[in-house]
This record gives structure tokens, C-alpha cells and sequence, in this order.
């Protein structure tokens, strides 16, 4: 794997390369590969993923400079701002109290960023909001209100979930496989939940599953969430959806900025359970930043599971195979098969 300093010199010499014209792009690529072929080699993919793309792997970039933003509190009528608690490309989560709740249950309150530039961005909360109002299961955190600030941004305020990323969990509690696979069906049985009321994630990764003390996963924050009419077509405009994922977890097809599925949980699905039962990702990218594993995810075959896990069962090996496969057509399983492929390989049906 590449250095901290190998990394920003493929930066560096990708961001230079991009600049040019065409001709002088050549030439200096041409002198890069005589002067240190392994890094040409590797700068001529990235640029190659970039034109193939056209300006997607550039978004990502963006989007991860959005994200880095610091929202202002928010008066939130009959709440109790507490304090912040995260924040992502649209929204800040704060921790909060009902002022009139006697039994000072904390709930989660998420509000629209004020410097939020993503077009359609109010639209997009409404959405999460919509999403979460369909589902109900104890893996997801509930939505209990929804509204206006003082200032007139949307907000909602849903079930607060105490509990750390699921990839953290099972470190810290040092889990065995078995614990992790039956850890993870549950949050296959929420996700399938989710695609049974025609709601599509489209963000699952490890912060987004949090493990709470007594060991239930709750899947979380629906913010770019897709809602799908009865034909399964998407209700409304989706299209920079993908601009606001994190594209560790993302599957090829958001990466291309193409159309989400079901099956693009599913791709994600997989990433996840391979970095639990691995304890690392299915790609090593060239670059470690959004565009170095935008081009992985779209050009790269993910590193067999076995290389860190020689032991996993072939059953499960096959079903981490089977998720990540590029093509969302040769995904063939749904959320709902992968939990209870995984509670069958536990032997409890």
C-alpha cells in the first residue's frame, strides 16, 4: 500500500495532469513514466477513471469539502437544544430534550444546514423524513416529530440511539465471527424492512448501524434515502443523490452517478460484512481519497476475502462474493436472503 506521502504526490501530480490540455497532458505523462513508471502507471488510471466518468470523482471531492462546513445551533420550538451530536452533506444532528417531557427521554433532532448549497436540499430532508415515517422496526431508530426551526428550516426529530458504529462494536467487545454474523442478519432484516416499503438507503456504511449497549442494531440516517412509487421507479428528482455518499461504501453504479436499486444496499451490504469479518475493505486504492476509491470501486476487482480470512466458511465467502459483484444484475439476493443465509449458516433458520 502506498505512504501518507506517496498518497499526496498522486494527488499532486493527478490535480497537475487534469489542468492540461490535452497534448501537454501527454508529454507529461509520457516524462512521468520514464522517470518513475510504477507512479505514471498509477496516475494514468486515475485520469483514465476521471474521463470515463466525466466529473464524477471531482463531486466527491466537493462533497467531502461540504461536509467539513460547522453549523450553527438551532431554536427548535417546545426542544431543548443540548448539544451536537454529528453532522453529514445536508444536515446537523443535535441531541435534544422536549421541553414538556417530564421523563427527559433524549431524542435526536436533525436540521437542515443553514449553509447547505446541494440543490433541491429541503426537498431532500422532507425525504428522510417521508422514509423514516413508512418504518417501523426495532433496528431503525423511530421518527417521532417533524417541523420548522424558529429560523424556518425543517427539521425532524427521531429516536436518539446511544451505541457506538457497528465496525467498532464488535472490535471493542471482540466478537467472534459467528457474533458478527448474527449481529449483522439483524441489520439485513431492517434494510429488508426498509426495500419492502419501497425505501432505498443508499448511505449504509458503519456509522450509520449503531450497536447499542445491549447489543441491537439500529440503522440510521436516511439522508439521501430513496423513495420508490409501486413500479419501483424512483418518486422525484434523485439524480445528485450519489454526490452525497461516502464512497468506501458506495456501489458501482452510484460512483458513475447511474440509478439505485435495492440492490445498491445490497453491494453495500456486503462491504460492510467484509470489513467485519475481515477486518478490512474489499479494495486498495491507489489514492486514499474519494477519487482514489472511486476509481477502486469502479475498476478494481475486490481482494478476495480469504487473503485476510482463510478460515470464513465458503458459504459466507460466496455470499461477500455475490454482494459485491459490480453489476448490479449479477447481485442475485436481496437484503432479506442475505439475513437468512446468514441465520442458516448459524443453524437457526
Amino acid at each position: 500500500m502506498a505512504t501518507d506521502d506517496r498518497w499526496h504526490r498522486l494527488e499532486t501530480l493527478f490535480a497537475r495532469a487534469v489542468s492540461l490540455s490535452p497534448e501537454a497532458r501527454r508529454a507529461y505523462l509520457d516524462q512521468l513514466c520514464r522517470t518513475d513508471p510504477a507512479l505514471g502507471r498509477e496516475v494514468t488510471a486515475l485520469l483514465a477513471a476521471h474521463d470515463r466518468h466525466s466529473g464524477v470523482i471531482d463531486d466527491l471531492v466537493r462533497a467531502e469539502l461540504v461536509r467539513a462546513a460547522g453549523p450553527a445551533k438551532p431554536r427548535i420550538p417546545g426542544y431543548r437544544i443540548l448539544r451536537e451530536l454529528g453532522r453529514g452533506g445536508m444536515g446537523v444532528v443535535f441531541l435534544a430534550r422536549r421541553e414538556k417531557d417530564q421523563d427527559r427521554v433524549p431524542v435526536a433532532a436533525k436540521v437542515l444546514r443553514g449553509d447547505c448549497t446541494w440543490p433541491d436540499a429541503e426537498r431532500r430532508i422532507r425525504v428522510e423524513a417521508a422514509a423514516l415515517a413508512r418504518l417501523n422496526h426495532p433496528n431503525i431508530a423511530k421518527l417521532l416529530d417533524a417541523g420548522r426551526t424558529a429560523d424556518d428550516a425543517p427539521y425532524f426529530a427521531m429516536e436518539y440511539v446511544p451505541g457506538d458504529p457497528i465496525n467498532r462494536f464488535v472490535a471493542r467487545q471482540s466478537l467472534t465471527i459467528d457474533q458478527r454474523i448474527g449481529l449483522f442478519a439483524s441489520v439485513c432484516r431492517a434494510v429488508s424492512h426498509a426495500h419492502d416499503r419501497a425505501v432505498v438507503h443508499r448511505d449504509l456504511k458503519p456509522t450509520n448501524i449503531l450497536v447499542t449497549p445491549d447489543w441491537s442494531p439500529k440503522l440510521l440516517d436516511f439522508g439521501i434515502a430513496k423513495l420508490l412509487d409501486p413500479t419501483g421507479r424512483g418518486m422525484g428528482t434523485t439524480a445528485t443523490g450519489w454526490a452525497l455518499m461516502t464512497p468506501q461504501y458506495a456501489s458501482p453504479e452510484q460512483i458513475a452517478g447511474e440509478r439505485a436499486t435495492a440492490r445498491t444496499d445490497v453491494y453495500a451490504l456486503g462491504v460492510i460484512l467484509y470489513e467485519l469479518l475481515t477486518g478490512e475493505l474489499p479494495y486498495r486504492p491507489a489514492v486514499a481519497s474519494p477519487f482514489g476509491w472511486g476509481e477502486a470501486v469502479l475498476n478494481r476487482p475486490a481482494i478476495h476475502p480469504a487473503t485476510y480470512r482463510p478460515q470464513l466458511d465458503d458459504r459466507v465467502t460466496s455470499l461477500l462474493l455475490t454482494a459485491l459483484e459490480k453489476d448490479p444484475v449479477a447481485r442475485t439476493i436481496t437484503a432479506g436472503e442475505m439475513a437468512e443465509r446468514l441465520h442458516g449458516y448459524l443453524g437457526t433458520g
